[in-house]
């Protein structure tokens, strides 16, 4: 029963994979699009969230995976998207920007954050054992929980199906979103950058894994469907701040 819910929650989030390849593909025509972390201010982080808006705005959960209308939601708002992002770098403790508000250091679900604190803590992300050490996590998170409702049970099989996905993307396309974020950017060594794809993996992957659980525990006020548009869409633009400050070379 386990596995066969996974490798629905694989299906059912792939659309985050989607709208990164949206995002990239709007970068590769336009790559100065954004010209420094976007959480080095309010402007540049808004500038961000336009670019992934305009890139995904257009995005039909049901049209594009084949999945049942039931799941789909509507795009979701700028502020929503913002907050998703201000609450995954909080949770990172990453920049004092995203530190400020108390709102956006909201504590979240612990049977997620043991998901994600158990998956991430593997010292590498291996391609071929992914879906195994995400079943065992998974397994590892339900005996710890074993009261969890069957709301929090989906929101658990999204957040692994996320970062399912999240991983083998950047596994695969790691590569040329560096060539492109490195477009205009002033390079003093470049080969340190990057400490192997799996490392790169982890740490792209470890951004998406934030967004995901940020975005079902914000949208349980909404009465988001776990595998809606606007949960899909708040951990993607998650993965996307996340993957520009874990690379540590704007000016």
């Amino acid at each position: 029963m386990i596995e066969q819910k996974f490798n629905a929650s694989k299906f059912n989030t792939i659309g985050h994979n989607v709208m990164l390849e949206s995002v990239y593909n709007a970068l590769e025509k336009k790559p100065d699009a954004i010209s420094a972390s976007p959480l080095r201010s309010e402007m540049l982080l808004d500038s961000c969230l336009n670019l992934f808006v305009a890139a995904n705005k257009d995005f039909a959960f049901s049209e594009r995976i084949g999945a049942s209308t039931r799941g789909s939601s509507a795009f979701p708002s700028f502020s929503f998207l913002k907050k998703c992002i201000l609450g995954n770098c909080a949770l990172n403790d990453a920049n004092k920007l995203t530190r400020s508000s108390h709102e956006d250091a909201i504590k979240q679900p612990e049977f997620l954050m043991m998901f994600y604190n158990e998956f991430f803590n593997n010292e590498d992300i291996i391609r071929d054992s992914l879906e195994d050490e995400i079943l065992k996590t998974i397994n590892k998170v339900m005996a710890s929980y074993p009261n969890l409702t069957d709301e929090e049970i989906d929101g658990l099989f999204f957040v692994a199906g996320v970062t399912y996905n999240s991983c083998v993307y950047w596994y695969e396309n790691s590569d040329k979103w560096i060539s492109v974020l490195f477009h205009n950017q002033k390079q003093k060594t470049r080969g340190w950058l990057w400490d192997g794809v799996k490392n790169g993996t982890k740490k792209w992957a470890k951004a998406d894994g934030a967004g995901a659980l940020r975005a079902w525990a914000m949208s349980r006020i909404a009465g988001v469907a776990s595998n809606g548009t606007t949960l899909l869409a708040g951990a993607a633009v998650g993965s996307l701040v996340g993957a520009w400050n874990n690379l540590p070379y704007w000016d």
